[in-house]
């Protein structure tokens, strides 16, 4: 996304996990990489590492003075998130009771300071907002992966 929105042409090199990435980052050895903030926020307020920019839409509250990269390439989005999901065919009683005490924890205010300390923003509006964010995920990266040629092997 980045390379199609900003006409680069930085490589891909793949890892398996973000630690190794970062070690390498933090070695010298990749110049450059996207990393979730909960894995490098410590490196960057330490100073090992430069936040250049936030993938996400707006500024993170947790490196307030680091600009969103939509602010410099309008439209840039892409963000790690991580949903709780049930098999299709659960009883829709067991979703409701999940959904119910997820968004109560998540609206517990010792858990969005913790969470928001570690850079980490908790999506509001429980499984309608998560579709909705699944949904436009998948229209933002689709013809992003099909022009990558991307495949699952």
């Amino acid at each position: 996304m980045l390379n199609r929105s900003a006409g680069l042409q930085l490589e891909h090199v793949p890892y398996k996990g973000v630690g190794p990435a970062l070690t390498d980052m933090l070695g010298g050895q990749v110049s450059v990489g996207f990393a979730s903030l909960p894995s490098c926020l410590e490196f960057v307020r330490a100073g090992k590492l430069v936040a250049l920019g936030v993938s996400s839409p707006k500024r993170s509250s947790a490196l307030p003075d680091v600009p969103a990269i939509g602010e410099v390439i309008p439209g840039f989005a892409g963000e790690l998130w991580v949903g709780l999901f049930a098999l299709h065919g659960t009883p829709d009683a067991i979703t409701k009771q999940l959904a119910d005490d997820v968004t109560l924890v998540m609206n517990a205010p010792d858990a969005i300071a913790k969470l928001t300390a570690l850079g980490v923003e908790p999506l509001r509006g429980g499984p309608t907002a998560l579709a909705a964010m699944l949904k436009q995920d998948i229209a933002r990266w689709e013809p992003i992966v099909k022009a990558s040629g991307a495949r699952v092997d």
